[in-house]
Order: structure tokens, then C-alpha cells, then sequence
């Protein structure tokens, strides 16, 4: 949950002003007014069963037009404004989730970002909430149920345009629920809990607990208003005066607001709500709509007045705090408004609270308090010493991101602006910092043994040196950082110049950190005076745990602390505050310890005062103590200093009242010429017989003239000064005596004049621009913001301590050892280098090769399947072919029915029809041309090539084109149409015989064959295009396949040779991890023993420093790149393969069985239509209506029993073709039924598909022709309409298979498409996920292992490299 309130506290976290006061109530009134009227609008609804709702409806109409879902029906744009909040929603969380995504990654978010994502989840929490509920609930309502408008609406408007099946429901309770949760989110969020002033306009509230209601209740009355309120509209109201009545209670009782005219508005806006609905349910009664429209307008300024009132006399009648001190914390905090606003109860409202917090724990008064310190009290510490105990973990985040607010921002401040704060957070980035310094240690230390392993794994080689380099760089940033942040620790400058000069061999820089520990003269130094919180070369520091298990643990501390008290660094990890506190006050200190924690008002617990502890041989040590609680993360700390008083010429002893001495310093008993070393529980008279403890006045010094007793005479004069100092509720008695009575009259003075020593403003500024200027040669880059505390006094250790230290580290570093890279070394270097970035090229140039050859082929694929997956020219000309053929047949049929005088307006009509269909597909045969022009049967459009018969006294034989002959079967069948046969037949002629003749003989004809063997030509032309384009796909494999093999061939070569290049580095990284073992190992183990108190284990080291007799490193480099980068190439085949063997060979087989299909279904339906006019002309025989006895000079149709037959064997042949597997795959489903299974609602012939109706009317044909007796011409028409029927439902069947195999090798071709793109895609994640990162790591591995052989020193003799500009360049990585 902390990343999601961190997100929010980034959006809501920034105070944006609101203009003048004017402005600002304008805008409060404005935005209630509109959550105001969305609420009334839930009152009713356009068909309110009231006497007059009709006459007033209007009115509330308006009312309700501010619920902008009102607005969107009354404009009929309802459903467009539900994708207008589906898109701002979208539009939201795209917001939010780019905030988030910074987040992650660590980047700055950019202002408009968060103003923008801070506007519309305003807008969408406040404004739209309702609306937005509203809508969604109403498009559930509406999708996938029976309404024929939306009752919600006085307009009508239209349910069907909300009916979005059952993803309407989906998508709107998914919506529901993103707006519920961000909107309680934004309650939780958009708030600021400090307590403003009572006549402000903020909307600063104590808690959300209302304002949730308030959504709760809106959710709820929303839903209710949909479901619920039509038919149970009395029950609706008093639910809703409930809800609302229940919202102004909490408004009054809790007044959550700072503000009273805040609490004022909210108050009444659901008072109007609660008598409105009273009026309504009155109305309802009386069955009048006229009440609730006069009492609501009458009503409006007595609710005005009456809210305000309450409100009013609320605020006025809140107790005193003592009197509600007991109750929970949302009602007591009421009683301390005020003087947390005016701040004069100062302190002791911090105790009241606690006392409340005792009686109700409650993470608001913790919060209350924190902002109080802050704000009123000016202690951000105790501030967030009072926060920082506080849980914000859990689910409510209400109050637990309230808590988590505070804490960030108190956390920044104070990091900004207290000292005490910045001093524990150094010592908690030391201490980690410390941490990876021994983790560094152990791992080089490692590295040293495991390389010189007889065979070492190059795989955790490889890590070593990963992990080697990381930490140094690491290490470097951290203590480049801390240093920068704090330029006088001592101790982290000692740690890093050590850690610079004898691990990382950069003996210069190092020896500048090492230098800097004294870089301050005496002038500066001498002007420098004593603060608290600054280092110096005697002051200690410590931090004591204040959590529960530990209390009283010391966690951190310094050298100079533990060289006070006398312990090492091992015993101190165990070492607790009562240690060092005299035993006289150690009981009870833990218990003291927490209850301040628990109760304290200020976080400052001694302030330099003068104190002493025990050491661990139990002498006292006089000092001055500092001590305040400070926390950072979820405890509550104490950090102290100690300064020890140093040159002094007195001593001390703590004694009782009546002078019993319970602790003393080391030189206590010798002041009194006493040799033993310690005279705890003895009196002090008993020391000297000449004091009395009465005597001893405190803050006044006594006098007292020791007596030799054997001697008989005075022996020394002590000066005694007794100091009383109190601490809470015990007092500590300091016993002073010295035998200089200036020493103590110095002590007394100083005392008495409370020297606060602070720095000269003037003097502390030249040193501040002293210390900078020092720095600035050595610190790191930081934007760490620098401690002014800390620059005040650098460490003053005397010049003579530090010349020895820096001695000691030259003789100690790498100095006289050589730490170049040898030629050879540096050659190696550059080469592998040049090799793996050839191979990166190689491998770039193989990807793009692989997704460009994918793609080249992919488009060249794609045209030309979309070219031969349409057939229109193939399907608009065999639609002309069965058109031709129909109107042969109905024109044959229109002529002997008129001969004979029988009825023949339908046949006549179905002519025409096909005609007009004729005239369209004729002039398709120009526009279809380009798509075909490629097959040579295409001439046919252009070129005279399709022969026709005309009747010119004699038959005379012409060609034409296509066009032209079409042209002409229109011209002769109009003039039939236009009823000239009729004429001429009731005139007693026969002009129309040459009409007839064109018709008959070149519908069936030689002309109707060309048009035949030219489909037939197409479909050929087809397949041949289609394996074209399989042998170019292939072509262009080949060629990617060759170019990726010499991609690979080449990249082979390339990495073999890096082998030797690389075995060098590694076998020169061995030598000298072999040559400078003994001197690194020594410095490791020493660091390890000096600065993190351990001694390493040595046991194995002979063994692995034994590796002269082992053979060179022979790592096969080579084999273990080639076998990564061969998944690419792998990659490839496989993708070619099922590229190949899946998409392709199915789009082939689909695109070779396609024209077959449709062909097939095409030419069943045109042969069927041809065994009509056989069978027709067989039974005429040789009556005068054959056409061989109205046309006996001419007959090129042959013998129409024979004819008929040829047909009809054809139509049996395609039988086996449309069971080919390969073509029952191009069907669908629907299509199968409809071919082989049944067809609902049909004739019986053809109920059980149409592949047995046409072999049922097959058969029919075959009686009729082959029965030997004559048909009468009733049962051929019959047949014929059969025929037709079935022609019909073929033409369906027809265009569903072109459809059905259409869309297969469409979705063949777009999963092609899909899994092309996928792989590219893949393709691209691979090599700039995995390749490039992989070889961009081994090139960084490659210069971190030469990094390495710049720490280790080189003992053998080698030639250096003269030129520096790799050493540069790989300090540089």
C-alpha cells in the first residue's frame, strides 16, 4: 500500500491557490449546488403516478439537468456519453498508471502530469460521480434486455442504442467498480487533516468518515434509482430520507470540517434532501404533485437558516477538553479545536492528548499531535518522534495514508532542517555503508582464493568479477556521498582513504582523504566553538534503541566513544545505556526510557549538561552530556554526545545526602593520599575526618585543611564544591574537589555565566568558505545537500599523529607496487572488444535480414493471395454464363406457351428479370478486364474472338467480342419484351424468328462454349498464378537463408578468434591475482581485523596459491557464444518452417481448391440449366414448336437426347470432386449442412441439401428423356420449377462458398500475418533484451576484469603500456 499512498501523495500533496476569498466561496456553491441537484433528481422519475406531475415535471426537469446524464438524454446522446466516461476514465488511468510507472523506474513526474491526473480524478470523485454511476448502471440495465426506451428519462430515448450485449455488463461493472475505489480513494486522499481556522474557507477536516457516507449513499440511492425506486417508489423514499437524514446527523454531530461554512453547506445540501423527500412522500399520499413543488421553493431559506443555526449552536456548545477526555478521539478533538489553533496551552495539550490516547488509541490524535508540534510548538522532531510509532499498514486507508502523509513530509523537513536528525541518519548510512565495505572485503577476498582453484568455473569467475566491480563502484558513490554530506567524519574519511589506497591502489586521492582530517590552522580552529553536533577529534557520539526488545541497546556510536569507556568494537555490539550510567540510577532507566517515549513533550532531553559516566572499571569520567530523541523509521531514538572534560585539576565523586560515596573518578582516592584504587561505600569523613557532609552547602565551595595525624600538623588544603543537579525526579549529587582553589573557582564561574559556545556568525562563514574550498579538490559529484552543522569543526588531531598515520599508509599501500596494464594486456583487451562488437553488428544485420526478408515476403504474399482469394471476374463471368443460359431457357419457354395460348406473364417477367441482371454484369466485363488481363482467355473482353450465328435470309457466322455479342442477345431479347412477337402473332406473322434464332442458338451455342472454355482458362490461369507465387515465395527464402548463413559463417569466425584474447585477460588476471596474493590477502585481512573487527579464515590459502604446475586457462569462450547466439538462427528455421509447412501450405492448398470449388458450384447450377433446354426440346420431338422443325436449314445444338445425357454425366463427374477433402476444408459448417445435410423449410427433393437435390433432379431428367413415352408439358414444368428452385438455393450455396473459403484463407493469411508479427516482434525483444544486453555485459566484463588487474599489484616484470588512454578510458567505465 505505500507505493499507492506515495503515488497519491504526489498528486494531492501540492497546494494549488484558489484565487480571492470571493472566488473561492463562489466555487464551493457552485460545485454543492450541482452534487445538490444530482441528488434531487433521485426524487422521481418521468412516469410518477401523482395527480399533476404532468404540469409541474418540467420544473424538476430542469432541476435534475445539472446530473449531466440527465443532460446527454434530453440531447439523445445518452450512449455518447457513456463512451465519453469511458474514455475519461481511460484517460484517468492512463494518468495515473504514467505516475506510476515514474514511480517505479525513479523518475521526476512532471508537474502538468500531476495537475492534469489531479483535475480529472477531482472532477470524476466530486461532479461525475453520480452521473458516472448513474450511466453505467443504466447501460447494464438496458444491454441484453427487452425495453423499448429508457424509463429513467422523460424523453423516450431510444434502449436499443444502450444494448450492449453482455459486454455492456461486463465493461460497466468493471467501471462500477474502478470508479467506487478510486473514488474512496480520493476521500482518503484529498484532504489535509491540520486543523485551520474556525472562519476559514479550507476544506481541512479532521476525518473522512462522513464524506464516505456520503459516497456510500450515493452509490447506493444510484442503484436504487435504477432498480428499484419505478416499482417500490414509497419504500424508495423513505430509504432515501433515511440515508440522507443519516448523512446530516453525522454532518452536525462530528462536523468533521474545520470550517464552519464548510459544515454549513454539506449540512444543508442533505437536509434539502431529507425534507424534499418528506415533501414528495406527502405528495405521494395526497396523490398532488403540487405539495412537494410550493413546500420545496417555500422551504429553501428556512433550511438555509435552520442549517446554519445548528451548526452554529454545535460549534458553540463544545465542553472544555477535560470534560471529554475520556471519549473517543473524533468527539474530544472537537473540545481542542481552539487551542490547538491558538497554541497557548503550549505543552500541556500534547499530555491531554495522551491521556485521551490512553482511554481510545486512535491514529488521528497521534496525527493531531504530530501536526501540533510542528505548527504550533516548532519541534518537527517531536513531531515526528510522536508520528513515527504509528501503523499506517492495513486497509484502512483512510486514516493509515493520513499517517503515512505526515510521516513522509516530516521525514523531508526534518532531514532538511534539524541537526539531531541529520547526525542519526549519518550514522544509519555509516553503518550500511560499513556493511558493504565487509561484504566487499569478504568477496574480493574470495575472488583471490576461487580464481586460483586448479579449475576454476568461469561461470563464477564471471560473477565475482560482476559483483568485484559493482561494489567498487558502489562503494565509491556511497562514500563520495556520506563524505560530501558530511566533510568533517573522521571516521568516514579514514575508512575511505584506507579503503582508496590499499584495496583500489589510488594511493594519491586517498592520501588527500587522509590528509583532510586535519586541513583546518589554528586561527580557524580557535574561532571555532563547541556545538553540539559537531565532530571533533574528542566528542563521542552514540544512538540508544528505544524499541521494545532492545530498549536501552546501544546500535551505533563512534571510535572516540568507545575509546572512553574502555571496550572493543566486539564487545560494544552488546553493549546497553545502563553500562555507563552510575548503579546508584540504573534501576529503573529502561521504564524511564519508555515512558518517555511514550509521553514526552519535547524531545530534548539534557542540553550540555554537566554529567559523568562509568566506564568499564567503573571510575566515573566527568563530561558534558547532550541527549535528544530523534526517529527515521519506525522507532523512536535516542542519539547522545559526550564531551569529555579534559585538563582539569579537580575530581569527583557521587555521593548521598549523607555523604556515602557510591561512585568516584580513577584520581579520587589519591587526592586524599588514599593508594587503593577504588573507596565506593565508604563516607566521606571517613576520607577526611575534617569534612562533615552537613557542612557542604550546595553551588558554594568549603574549604577544608587536611591533618596529619602521626605528624600532627596540616597537610593539604582541599576545596570541596557540592553540585546538586536534578534529572526528572532524582537528583544527582556531584561531590568537586581539587586542591587548586582557582580551578574550582574557574568550574563555579563558568557555571554561573553558562558559556553557551556557539560560533561567531562572521567567523563561522569564513570557515564554512575555508572548508569548501578545501573540499571541492576531493568530493564526489553529489546532489546531496550539505550539512551546515557539520562543516562548522573538522577532527583536531595533532600534525605529528596524523604525518604517522599517512607514513604508515604509503608503506602499507600499493605504492611500490606496479598496477599498469602490460601491452599485450591492453591488445587483448581492445581485440576482444573489437570482436564482440563485430558480432553485435552480425547479429543486428541477421535480425534485420530475418524481419525484412519476413516482411518482403509477407507483402508480395499478401497482394497476390488478396489478388487470387477474390475471383470477381471468375464469379461475375459465371454469373453471365448462367444468365445467358436462364434467359435461353424462360425465353423458350415464354415462346411455346404463347404458341400454345397458355399462360406465360411469369416466365415473362422472370426474362425480364434476368435481362436487367444481364445489362448489369455486362458492364462489369470492362471494369472486371485489369484483374484477368494476365490469362490469355481474357482476349475474349477485347478481341473478336467469340464466334455468334445471325439469321440474314441465311445463317450467317460472325465474331465479336464478349461485350458486343452480350450486347446483341439484350437488343433482340428487348424487342421480344417490348411484346412484338405478340403483335406479330395476332397479325398472323412470324417476324420475330430471327429474334429467336440469335437467342436460341448463340445462348447455347458456340458462343455460350467460348464463354465456358474462357472460365475454364481463368481457373487454370489462377492455379498457374498461384504456383508462381509459391516459387517466388520460395525464391526468396532461399535468398534469406543464404544471406543469414554467411551472417553466421562469419560471426563463427569472428568468435573463434576471441578465444585466445580472452584466455589472455583471464590468465593475466590470474597471474597477478597469483603474484599480489600474499600482499592483498594481508590488507584485506588487515582492513577486516582493523575496521570491522574480524579475522579471516587462512586455512586453504596454501592450496590455492599452489596453481604454478597447473596447465594455462582454457575457457572455449567461442563455443559458449556460439551456442547463445545459435537460438537466433534456430529461431529463424524454425520460424521459416512453420511459416512454410503451416500458413503457406495451407494458404497454397486453399488458393489451388478455391476457383475449383466455385467453379464446380457455378457450372452444376449452368449444366443443370442446359439439361432443361435438352429435356424441353427432346420431348417437343419433332412437333411444329421444336427448333428443328421451326429452324430446319439450321441446328448446331446436335441431338438433344444425346446432349442432354453428355450433360448430365458432366454434372455426375463433379460429384467425387466436392468430396475432396481439400475442398470440404474451404467449407464452413452452415455450408456443409446446406450441401449434404438438410436445408429447412424447402421442398422434400431438396430438404437434405442440395448436393442430393441435383442428384434427384439428375435422375428426374433421366426419366424424362430415356422413358420412351411422351411428357406432358405441365409435369417438364414442373421440373423446371424445380430446377429453378434449386438454382436459387444454389446461387446461396454458391456465394457462401466463395464467401466461406474466402474468409478461411483470409484468416489463414491474417494468422500469417499475426504469427509474422509476433515473431518480429520476438525477434526484436530478442536481441534487444537478450543479445544486445548479453554482449553489451561481456564488453563491460571484459573492462571490469582489466579494472580488476588495476587493484592488484604486479610483481613481475612487464612492459607497460606508454599510452594512458585505455587506463583512462577503463577508469572510466
Amino acid at each position: 500500500m505505500e507505493f499507492l499512498y506515495d503515488v497519491c501523495r504526489d498528486i494531492f500533496s501540492k497546494k494549488y491557490s484558489s484565487g480571492s476569498k470571493l472566488m473561492k466561496i463562489f466555487k464551493i456553491i457552485v460545485v454543492n449546488c450541482i452534487i445538490l441537484a444530482q441528488n434531487l433528481q433521485f426524487l422521481w422519475n418521468p412516469n410518477l403516478n401523482i395527480k399533476g406531475w404532468e404540469t409541474y415535471s418540467k420544473f424538476w426537469e430542469i432541476i435534475r439537468t445539472p446530473s449531466f446524464d440527465a443532460a446527454a438524454a434530453q440531447f439523445n446522446v445518452l450512449i455518447q456519453f457513456f463512451y465519453a466516461l469511458v474514455g475519461e476514465l481511460g484517460l484517468f488511468l492512463g494518468l495515473f498508471l504514467s505516475i506510476c510507472t515514474l514511480k517505479i523506474f525513479k523518475k521526476k513526474v512532471p508537474v502538468l502530469l500531476i495537475t492534469l491526473t489531479r483535475l480529472v480524478w477531482t472532477v470524476t470523485s466530486e461532479i461525475l460521480f453520480i452521473p458516472t454511476i448513474l450511466t453505467f448502471a443504466i447501460v447494464y440495465k438496458y444491454s441484453s434486455n427487452d425495453y423499448n426506451n429508457v424509463e429513467e428519462y422523460s424523453n423516450n430515448v431510444n434502449s436499443k442504442s444502450l444494448n450492449l450485449l453482455e459486454t455492456g455488463k461486463i465493461v460497466t461493472i468493471v467501471m462500477i467498480v474502478i470508479v467506487s475505489f478510486f473514488a474512496f480513494v480520493y476521500e482518503a486522499c484529498a484532504f489535509d487533516v491540520k486543523v485551520k481556522p474556525e472562519k476559514s474557507l479550507a476544506e481541512s477536516r479532521l476525518h473522512a468518515k462522513v464524506n464516505v457516507l456520503m459516497k456510500i449513499v450515493y452509490f447506493t440511492c444510484s442503484i436504487l434509482f435504477v432498480f428499484f425506486q419505478k416499482d417500490n417508489y414509497s419504500i424508495y423514499l423513505i430509504l432515501f430520507l433515511l440515508l440522507n437524514g443519516l448523512i446530516s446527523f453525522g454532518m452536525i454531530y462530528y462536523i468533521p470540517y474545520y470550517s464552519l461554512f464548510m459544515n454549513f453547506i454539506k449540512a444543508f445540501i442533505h437536509l434539502d434532501c431529507s425534507f424534499v423527500a418528506i415533501f414528495f412522500f406527502t405528495g405521494k399520499l395526497l396523490n398532488t404533485a403540487l405539495i412537494p413543488f410550493i413546500a420545496s421553493l417555500l422551504f429553501q431559506p428556512i433550511l438555509l437558516v435552520l442549517s446554519y443555526e445548528t451548526i452554529k449552536y454545535r460549534f458553540s456548545h463544545i465542553p472544555e477538553p477535560n470534560e471529554w477526555s475520556e471519549k473517543p478521539f473524533e468527539i474530544y478533538a472537537l473540545s481542542i479545536r481552539k487551542y490547538i489553533e491558538n497554541g497557548e496551552l503550549k505543552e500541556d495539550l500534547i499530555k491531554m492528548m495522551n491521556i485521551n490516547y490512553k482511554c481510545h488509541p486512535n491514529k488521528l490524535n497521534r496525527l493531531i499531535q504530530s501536526y501540533y508540534c510542528v505548527d504550533v510548538l516548532k519541534n518537527s522532531i517531536l513531531g515526528l518522534n510522536k508520528i513515527i510509532l504509528t501503523d499506517h499498514q492495513g486497509l484502512d486507508i483512510f486514516s493509515n495514508y493520513q499517517v503515512y502523509n505526515c510521516k513522509s513530509s516530516l521525514r523531508f523537513y526534518c532531514s532538511e532542517n534539524c541537526e539531531s536528525f541529520k547526525l542519526y541518519k549519518y550514522f544509519m548510512d555509516f553503518a550500511t555503508i560499513k556493511t558493504k565495505d565487509h561484504k566487499f572485503c569478504i568477496l574480493y577476498s574470495n575472488f583471490l582464493s576461487k580464481i586460483l582453484e586448479k579449475e576454476p568455473k568461469l561461470k563464477l569467475l564471471k560473477n565475482f568479477v560482476r559483483k568485484i566491480a559493482k561494489n567498487m563502484k558502489l562503494l565509491k558513490r556511497n562514500y563520495d556521498e556520506i563524505i560530501t554530506s558530511f566533510p568533517s567524519s573522521y571516521e568516514a574519511k579514514e575508512m575511505y582513504g584506507s579503503l582508496l589506497i590499499h584495496i583500489f591502489c589510488e594511493v594519491d586521492i586517498g592520501h588527500k582523504f587522509m590528509s583532510k582530517m586535519s586541513a583546518f590552522d589554528a586561527p580557524h580552529m580557535k574561532n571555532m566553538q563547541k556545538n553540539s553536533y559537531n565532530f571533533t577529534n574528542d566528542r563521542c557520539f552514540f544512538v540508544v534503541s528505544g524499541v521494545d526488545r532492545i530498549i536501552g541497546k546501544i546500535i551505533f556510536y563512534n571510535k572516540n566513544f568507545l575509546n572512553l569507556v574502555g571496550i572493543s568494537e566486539e564487545n560494544a555490539k552488546d553493549f546497553y545505556l545502563n553500562q555507563i550510567i552510575p548503579s546508584l540510577y540504573r534501576e529503573g532507566h529502561n521504564k524511564f526510557l519508555k515512558n518517555f517515549i511514550e509521553n514526552h513533550t519535547n524531545n530534548t532531553i539534557f542540553k550540555s549538561l554537566p554529567l559523568c559516566i562509568v566506564d568499564v572499571s567503573g571510575y566515573l569520567i566527568e563530561c558534558t552530556v547532550s541527549s535528544e530523541s530523534v526517529s527515521l523509521f519506525s522507532a523512536v531514538d535516542f542519539i547522545c554526545t559526550i564531551d569529555p572534560i579534559a585538563n582539569k585539576d579537580r575530581e569527583l565523586a557521587i555521593i548521598t545526602s549523607d555523604g556515602f560515596i557510591t561512585a568516584h573518578t580513577k584520581g579520587f582516592p589519591l587526592v586524599f593520599g588514599l593508594e587503593k584504587p577504588f573507596v565506593e561505600g565508604s563516607f566521606i569523613k571517613d576520607l577526611a575526618p575534617e569534612i562533615n557532609s552537613d557542612k557542604l552547602v550546595p553551588e558554594t565551595f568549603t574549604k577544608v585543611l587536611l591533618r596529619d595525624k602521626e605528624k600532627k600538623k596540616y597537610r593539604k588544603c582541599l576545596i570541596f564544591f557540592l553540585k546538586i543537579i536534578k534529572i526528572g525526579n532524582s537528583s544527582v549529587n556531584l561531590l568537586y574537589v581539587s586542591e587548586d582553589e582557582q580551578e574550582i573557582k574557574r568550574f563555579i564561574s563558568e557555571k554561573n555565566e553558562n558559556l553557551e559556545l556557539n560560533i561567531d556568525q562572521s567567523k563561522g562563514k569564513l570557515f564554512a568558505s575555508y572548508i569548501q574550498s578545501n573540499f571541492e579538490e576531493f568530493k564526489a559529484t553529489s546532489t546531496t545537500k550539505k550539512v551546515e552543522i557539520f562543516d562548522e569543526k573538522e577532527p583536531n588531531i595533532d600534525e605529528e599523529k596524523i604525518h604517522e598515520i599517512n607514513e604508515k599508509s604509503k608503506m602499507s599501500s600499493h605504492s611500490s607496487s606496479l598496477t599498469f596494464l602490460t601491452s599485450r594486456e591492453s591488445q587483448s583487451l581492445n581485440k576482444a572488444t573489437h570482436v564482440l562488437n563485430i558480432t553485435k553488428l552480425v547479429l543486428l544485420i541477421s535480425t534485420i535480414v530475418l524481419i525484412s526478408s519476413n516482411i518482403a515476403i509477407l507483402s508480395y504474399i499478401s497482394s497476390e493471395v488478396n489478388h487470387s482469394n477474390s475471383l470477381q471476374a471468375f464469379n461475375h463471368l459465371s454469373t453471365l454464363a448462367y444468365i445467358v443460359s436462364q434467359v435461353a431457357l424462360t425465353l423458350r419457354v415464354v415462346d411455346i406457351d404463347y404458341q400454345k395460348g397458355l399462360e406465360y406473364q411469369q416466365d415473362l417477367n422472370r426474362t425480364i428479370t434476368n435481362i436487367q441482371q444481364l445489362q448489369i454484369y455486362q458492364d462489369l466485363l470492362f471494369s472486371d478486364y485489369d484483374s484477368w488481363s494476365y490469362c490469355k482467355a481474357s482476349k475474349i473482353i477485347k478481341q473478336a474472338a467469340i464466334p455468334y450465328w445471325v439469321f440474314e435470309g441465311t445463317p450467317t457466322l460472325k465474331t465479336g467480342t464478349l461485350h458486343e455479342v452480350i450486347g446483341l442477345l439484350i437488343q433482340n431479347v428487348i424487342n421480344i419484351q417490348a411484346y412484338e412477337i405478340v403483335i406479330q402473332i395476332e397479325k398472323n406473322e412470324n417476324n420475330y424468328e430471327n429474334n429467336m434464332f440469335f437467342v436460341l442458338f448463340n445462348s447455347l451455342g458456340s458462343s455460350f462454349q467460348q464463354t465456358n472454355l474462357a472460365l475454364v482458362n481463368l481457373v487454370e490461369c489462377e492455379l498457374a498464378r498461384v504456383n508462381d507465387l509459391s516459387m517466388t515465395k520460395n525464391y526468396l527464402l532461399i535468398g534469406a537463408v543464404i544471406i543469414l548463413s554467411i551472417s553466421a559463417i562469419i560471426m563463427s569466425l569472428y568468435l573463434l578468434s576471441i578465444d585466445k584474447c580472452l584466455n589472455i585477460l583471464w590468465e593475466y588476471l590470474r597471474k597477478r591475482a597469483h603474484s599480489g596474493y600474499y600482499e592483498v590477502k594481508h590488507l584485506v585481512t588487515e582492513r577486516l581485523m582493523q575496521y570491522h573487527n574480524e579475522v579471516e579464515n587462512t586455512d586453504h590459502e596454501s592450496d590455492n596459491f599452489n596453481y604454478k604446475s597447473i596447465t594455462e586457462i582454457k575457457f572455449r569462450h567461442s563455443f559458449r557464444y556460439m551456442g547463445r547466439f545459435s537460438l537466433l538462427f534456430i529461431f529463424g528455421a524454425l520460424f521459416y518452417a512453420v511459416s512454410i509447412f503451416v500458413f503457406y501450405e495451407n494458404i497454397h492448398n486453399y488458393l489451388i481448391y478455391r476457383p475449383t470449388l466455385i467453379h464446380i458450384l457455378m457450372k452444376r447450377r449452368v449444366e443443370m440449366t442446359e439439361v432443361c433446354i435438352y429435356t424441353l426440346e427432346y420431348e417437343l420431338g419433332n412437333s411444329t414448336f421444336s427448333t428443328s422443325y421451326r429452324f430446319p436449314y439450321f441446328n448446331n445444338l446436335g441431338e438433344p437426347k444425346q446432349a442432354a445425357e453428355n450433360v448430365m454425366n458432366s454434372i455426375v463427374s463433379t460429384r467425387k470432386i466436392l468430396r475432396d477433402p481439400n475442398i470440404v476444408k474451404l467449407m464452413s459448417e452452415k455450408l456443409k449442412t446446406k450441401l449434404y445435410k438438410n436445408i429447412p423449410g424447402v421442398s422434400t427433393f431438396i430438404s437434405l441439401g442440395t448436393f442430393r437435390g441435383l442428384a434427384y433432379l439428375v435422375q428426374e431428367a433421366h426419366y424424362l428423356v430415356f422413358n420412351n413415352m411422351p411428357d406432358s408439358l405441365e409435369s417438364i414444368k414442373t421440373f423446371f420449377s424445380q430446377v429453378l428452385e434449386y438454382n436459387n438455393l444454389s446461387l446461396d450455396v454458391s456465394s457462401m462458398a466463395n464467401s466461406d473459403s474466402k474468409a478461411k484463407i483470409e484468416n489463414q493469411l491474417q494468422k500469417l500475418i499475426y504469427f509474422n508479427s509476433c515473431c518480429c516482434f520476438f525477434l526484436c525483444v530478442m536481441y534487444f533484451l537478450y543479445f544486445y544486453p548479453f554482449l553489451a555485459r561481456e564488453i563491460a566484463l571484459v573492462r571490469k576484469i582489466t579494472k580488476i588487474l588495476l587493484i592488484i599489484p604486479q610483481t613481475m616484470e612487464a612492459k607497460p603500456l606508454k599510452s594512458k588512454e585505455n587506463t583512462t578510458k577503463i577508469n572510466n567505465c
